[in-house]
């Protein structure tokens, strides 16, 4: 008896186990999952990065740029601002994925900047005429 009751506690637990692991994998809806994130943040990092090292916009024109840039950068990717606030939150509770998602960021960030002359160059890659590539 006290062996079947030990068996039927411990598949419990197993199973229990198993559904909250499966649980945890999947994202709420609206969050970008790893690479989507990744390669966002890739992008929105590089287009920052630009607009802080361009010194020939006025503070306001800067903004209205950066905003247009912004928008040109959702669209590329398919996302909406929402779901990169909805992303960011998520992920600013799971730290270790979080922390990953930016090794991957920085990795590609400095794939993109090696080999080229200064920083300006490869965000102009990225800015052609205005549209972001």
């Amino acid at each position: 008896m006290k062996i079947r009751h030990l068996f039927v506690i411990s598949l419990s637990l197993i199973w229990i186990f198993l559904v909250s692991s499966c649980h945890r994998n999947r994202l709420p809806e609206g969050v970008l999952d790893h690479e989507a994130m990744v390669a966002f943040l890739t992008d929105a990092h590089m287009l920052e990065s630009y607009y802080a090292v361009e010194t020939n916009f006025h503070y306001e024109l800067r903004i209205q740029e950066m905003t247009a840039s912004y928008n040109e950068l959702f669209d590329k990717h398919g996302i909406s601002r929402e779901q990169v606030e909805r992303s960011r939150d998520y992920y600013l509770h799971h730290e270790r994925e979080y922390k990953e998602i930016y090794e991957q960021v920085a990795q590609n960030l400095a794939e993109a900047a090696s080999g080229e002359k200064g920083k300006k160059k490869m965000f102009q890659k990225m800015i052609k005429g205005g549209k972001l590539r």
